[in-house]
């Protein structure tokens, strides 16, 4: 975790949805960046070298996020995007639900890369092709 991440950031990466929800009914702020830019949101597929968060788990945490009006396209420091994450690690659910709420398929982090091209790189083919990309 990074310095200024709060208890809502430490919820959505430790992937407890009920407590993510709970968070919020008492007035958690959805959009608080930490050090490295990234909002709670995004800290869903941050871990590194632990376990990740299942693909069921971030979709909902995705969903009770939207609900509570989450900006859903903040990059971190680094260009990375909540819907570029999902790609990288073949969340297609949590990809499918950040598109269905009008989320761009075509910002770049600060290496050009595009979440098509994070979703190919990861071996997501049938994502990177919902992205628009192709192989």
């Amino acid at each position: 975790m990074q310095d200024g991440d709060t208890p809502l950031s430490e919820a959505i990466y430790n992937g407890h949805p009920s407590t993510v929800e709970l968070l919020l009914k008492h007035g958690a702020n959805t959009d608080i960046q930490n050090e490295t830019g990234a909002t709670p949101l995004l800290l869903i597929w941050q871990k590194m070298w632990h376990q990740k968060t299942d693909e069921q788990t971030a979709a909902k945490i995705v969903q009770i996020m939207s609900d509570y009006g989450a900006a859903l396209e903040v990059p971190n420091e680094n260009g990375m995007t909540p819907l570029m994450a999902a790609a990288r690690d073949g969340h297609t659910a949590a990809a499918e639900l950040l598109l269905s709420k009008g989320v761009s398929v075509t910002p770049t982090d600060e290496d050009g890369r595009t979440a098509a091209q994070y979703a190919s790189a990861g071996g997501h083919h049938e994502l990177a092709e919902k992205l628009g990309g192709a192989d």
